[in-house]
């Protein structure tokens, strides 16, 4: 149930920011009717008695002009993909994750392609992330879409790997569930003897994925909650800077 409210609290909000989406089918409806009263004339027994059918067909009319729209936001940032791609869709699962370099000004970061991780990220590209120093009372939070990396970025950087980290991408199912520590260290030593005296090649299964940014958002913690907030949002080939409230 808890579920269930946050979900219309969330439809409501959305209907708030675009109130067109409320108010266009509402309107249509109080056209209709008035259009049905006037159609019939000052008849009160007539009025009275088609006047159930036509509210539930304006009804109707009106759910149906809305239908369309009413997804837009959910199909543009992935959750319909979500719900449909997804074997946990109501679920959101977070991971702190080590983000490797930066090429073409996109975030990178390597995993296993058949993780749990991955394959949402297959489902919905729409991703966010923070990056927090407590020490110092700063974060960034970021959103933008992540996309498979180009091969070459993948085995540059599979290269810098230690042999061990080369090995292990090899021998471990990610997230998979195994019997037994011993499952992973026998593969690894399988491996090494395979590769012994060789070039470990990257598996296809593992490489990095790209994050194009497309919002930053910066937050300086200050006393008293005076905090400084600044956001950046891409617009064509410039960035919107705004200061945002605390």
């Amino acid at each position: 149930m808890t579920f269930f409210y946050r979900t219309i609290a969330r439809e409501f909000l959305n209907y708030r920011r675009k109130p067109g989406l409320f108010l266009n089918p509402l309107i249509f409806f109080g056209l209709v009717v008035f259009l049905f009263v006037v159609g019939l004339g000052p008849d009160e027994a007539k009025l009275n008695q088609a006047a159930s059918i036509f509210i539930l067909v304006a009804s109707l009319l009106s759910v149906l002009m809305s239908a369309e729209s009413a997804f837009d936001q959910d199909y543009e940032e992935g959750s319909l993909e979500l719900i449909v791609l997804s074997s946990n869709s109501l679920l959101i699962a977070n991971r702190i994750l080590l983000f490797k370099n930066i090429v073409d000004d996109n975030l990178i970061f390597h995993t296993h392609y058949e993780s749990p991780k991955a394959k949402e990220i297959f489902a919905n590209h729409n991703v966010s992330g923070i990056f927090y120093w407590a020490e110092i009372h700063r974060q960034v939070r970021f959103q933008g879409k992540a996309k498979k990396a180009d091969a070459q970025i993948s085995d540059e950087y599979f290269k810098t790997r230690p042999r061990g980290g080369q090995l292990s991408a090899w021998a471990s199912a990610q997230s998979d569930i195994i019997s037994s520590r011993k499952d992973v260290t026998d593969r690894i030593e399988e491996l090494e003897k395979e590769y012994e005296d060789k070039e470990i090649p990257r598996p296809d299964f593992w490489g990095g994925f790209s994050i194009e940014v497309e919002y930053w958002e910066f937050w300086q913690g200050r006393r008293n909650r005076t905090h400084d907030r600044f956001s950046y949002k891409q617009e064509k080939d410039s960035w919107k800077i705004e200061r945002m409230s605390p």
